[in-house]
């Protein structure tokens, strides 16, 4: 994405793994509009300076970073604690297209509950961001050990029960062979709603480099 200035590399990588062999067709390619594109007459450029430094024909999925920009009525007024939730149905209501995935942040330690069963609700996808936060809670320690896991592996296997999509950012080799393996495996019932069930909640990207912990979802 644009913020991480990274999309020639990506590209790269990409082109070099269809060439090795890997159908475009078996690659599932995402990338985000920056808060700063977000007005009609520069989507369409951003999207097509995306494609070209990714060196792409086309993207599976595109999203809004932050949806800074919302017609009146997607959000509601400012609650107690003076900040704003989502609305979706206030969202469904005009929008032309329904959103097919929501991306949030989403551990044990902040779920993200009421947005989740809102978009099950109206059949869009969860992303899960920062799935891996919480590596050192108890319940989760606790259950890695009781597994014979890693924390990452238990916190990777929770979002995927969740029926999500987890983004998760992994600074070493033998982690990626970790998360291979966490489709070989269950959580069961018992330790998932321990996970579930964690009482204190909070945010670990709260916005505050962005201006926009005041104004953006908390929940979600």
């Amino acid at each position: 994405m644009a913020t991480n200035q990274n999309r020639w590399e990506v590209g790269e990588g990409v082109k070099a793994a269809i060439h090795a062999g890997i159908g475009r067709e078996h690659l599932f390619i995402t990338s985000k509009i920056w808060c700063t594109d977000l007005v009609a007459e520069r989507v369409g450029p951003a999207f097509l300076r995306t494609l070209e430094e990714l060196q792409l024909e086309y993207l599976d999925l595109y999203l809004i970073h932050w949806p800074f920009r919302l017609r009146e009525g997607a959000s509601r007024p400012p609650r107690g604690d003076d900040v704003m939730e989502l609305d979706m149905e206030g969202l469904l209501s005009f929008a032309k297209i329904k959103p097919s995935v929501c991306e949030m942040e989403m551990h044990p330690g902040w779920r993200n509950d009421n947005m989740l069963e809102a978009c099950k609700k109206n059949d869009i996808h969860v992303m899960a961001y920062a799935p891996m936060e919480g590596e050192q809670d108890p319940v989760v320690d606790r259950l890695a050990k009781k597994l014979n896991k890693s924390p990452g592996q238990v916190l990777a296997k929770w979002a995927i029960q969740r029926g999500t999509t987890s983004i998760i950012i992994i600074p070493k080799s033998d982690t990626i062979h970790e998360n291979f393996h966490v489709f070989e495996w269950e959580i069961p019932s018992e330790d998932f709603q321990a996970l579930s069930t964690i009482h204190h909640q909070k945010r670990v990207l709260d916005g505050e480099d962005l201006f926009v912990a005041d104004v953006w979802d908390h929940e979600d």
